[in-house]
């Protein structure tokens, strides 16, 4: 029974989680389940299998963008 499944990660660098994250969703991709991957921060580094469908979100620039955001940002850094 193939599975959607949906793998979120923060960045896409050059980083062993980043490639154990790549390597697992191109496993599961593989297996025949529909792998959707989420990048919450910058462009990837990585290229997955194109059976795995890659989505950008950058919410660290959207959250910028509020006052609240831009206060979080500044106090985390």
């Amino acid at each position: 029974m193939n599975q959607r499944i949906l793998i979120i990660i923060r960045r896409l660098g050059m980083g062993g989680i980043e490639q154990a994250t790549v390597t697992l969703a191109n496993a599961l991709a593989t297996q025949g389940h529909r792998v959707e991957l989420l990048v919450l921060k910058g462009q990837p580094q990585l290229t997955p299998s194109p059976d795995v469908t890659v989505h950008f979100r950058d919410l660290d620039r959207e959250a910028r963008r509020s006052l609240g955001g831009l206060a979080l940002h500044l106090l985390v850094g």
